[in-house]
């Protein structure tokens, strides 16, 4: 729930990139994350406020540079979660 909730805040902080549905579908599939479960919307939904948060300060360079890092294709925590828009 958190790499879903962060890659989301990465399309908040990074005008660049956009969620890559298959992947995140996939993901979610795979690991049995109903969205649709009020709890786990909530979770999701505060992992993404506490990101944005904590990027407030920095540029959106940085923040792209992170989220692509993390998520981006090569990504060290879900790679290919977050796509570069064309």
């Amino acid at each position: 729930m958190s790499h879903i909730g962060q890659a989301i805040a990465g399309t908040k902080i990074c005008s660049k990139v956009k969620i890559a549905e298959g992947a995140a579908a996939l993901m979610l599939a795979a690991h049995q994350v109903k969205l649709g479960d009020p709890v786990i919307a909530a979770v999701v939904r505060s992992k993404i406020s506490e990101t944005v948060a904590a990027w407030s300060d920095r540029s959106e360079a940085a923040a792209c540079a992170a989220v692509l890092t993390l998520y981006g294709p090569d990504g060290s925590n879900v790679p290919g979660l977050l796509l570069l828009k064309n």
